[in-house]
């Protein structure tokens, strides 16, 4: 009687490996061993098929457990053989896509621009546009981005125009169609038939411009904005990328932000905070009268709705400020004499009473 394979050993893992790396070994492992990427070792065949039947029992959490529990010769068990029941499933776009290069199609999207910009928080609550410069690649203006003279373009011989081709490939299930980017076109379906002077046949060209771009009022510091369409130009057929604007908001003298509301400190004297008083505060689109209360304590909040920043969605948040009471360390004596007379502290009689002392 044969021995009894191990799957473990099989791709290379131990027996309390998790899921992820069990899928990781299996895709090392296959990649490996697969018998078109080695076709001179007749043993990569065998190997192969090892490593799918390792997958499809260890890859199935109740396979597995029989596995586990059983082995190979196990009740339940089959092997690679029965197919794909339990919920077992394999992306074969995971696993193909590293040997053979990824999708059907490449993507030739633009690339995207960044930029950093810095504005007041000023500007952060009203809202502001502002100007960048960026170097960025447009459409060849020679040939208008097709990348071939006066814009002429031949059909693909090898796609006949789809772009894309259709290659049979083995895999551990039979032999499947894969569908790939053309190599002759790219993917464009067509092919310059005299490459552009102007870029040779890249179908772009570098220019440095300069933008407006509004900041939204509420923005935030570190907030990044998107421009569709602002970046770098795409290939033949293909979506700009965007612009990516980075916001830096400056810290302000007065006020500290704390999310949409703002906030603020105010110096009172002892006499405002004990009887009470109104009291100007500035903002950051002008200036408010808040009520402070007769016996404020130092330190106390007062809250004016509405006052703070501006939210994206709408509204605004509050002001908050905090109360100082300014209590002087060296008071004159006229200070001393009402403060001694509002504690009810009275002066020494006699002599030195009369003096004053």
């Amino acid at each position: 009687m044969a021995k009894a394979k191990d799957h473990y050993s099989t791709l290379g893992i131990g027996r309390s490996a998790s899921q992820d790396e069990i899928k990781a070994a299996y895709k090392q492992m296959a990649k490996k061993h697969h018998p078109d990427l080695n076709k001179d070792n007749k043993s990569s065949e065998a190997a192969f098929k090892e490593i799918n039947d390792a997958y499809q029992v260890l890859g199935d959490e109740k396979k597995r457990t029989q596995y586990d529990r059983y082995g190979t010769d196990g009740p339940q068990h089959t092997g690679a053989t029965e197919g794909f029941d339990g919920g077992f499933d394999i992306n074969l776009g995971d696993i193909f896509g590293d040997f053979f290069g990824g999708g059907a199609r490449r993507s030739r999207r633009g690339s995207d621009i960044e930029v950093l910009v810095r504005i007041t928080l000023e500007e952060a609550a009203k809202g502001s546009p502002v100007t960048v410069t960026v170097d960025r690649r447009i459409p060849c203006s020679g040939c208008n981005g097709s990348g071939a003279e006066g814009g002429k373009r031949a059909t693909c011989s090898t796609c006949k125009g789809q772009g894309q081709v259709r290659r049979a490939q083995r895999t551990p299930f039979g032999v499947v169609q894969m569908v790939a980017a053309c190599d002759t076109c790219g993917g464009a379906g067509s092919i310059a038939e005299k490459s552009c002077k102007r870029c040779r046949g890249a179908g772009q060209e570098e220019r440095e411009e300069k933008m407006q771009i509004d900041v939204p009022a509420g923005i935030a510091d570190r907030m990044q904005l998107r421009v569709p369409g602002r970046g770098n130009a795409g290939g033949p057929g293909q979506s700009p990328g965007d612009l990516l604007v980075g916001v830096f908001v400056s810290e302000h003298e007065l006020f500290t932000r704390d999310g949409d509301d703002l906030l603020l400190q105010s110096t009172v004297t002892y006499p405002q905070a004990v009887l009470g008083t109104s009291l100007e505060v500035p903002t950051l689109l002008g200036s408010v009268t808040l009520s402070l209360p007769a016996g404020t304590a130092s330190n106390s909040v007062l809250r004016a709705r509405g006052k703070g920043m501006s939210k994206l969605r709408g509204g605004h948040g509050d002001l908050l400020v905090t109360i100082i009471v300014d209590i002087p360390k060296h008071p004159s004596k006229k200070e001393r004499e009402l403060i001694e007379q509002l504690a009810g502290i009275e002066k020494p009689k006699g002599f030195f009473g009369r003096l004053g002392l």
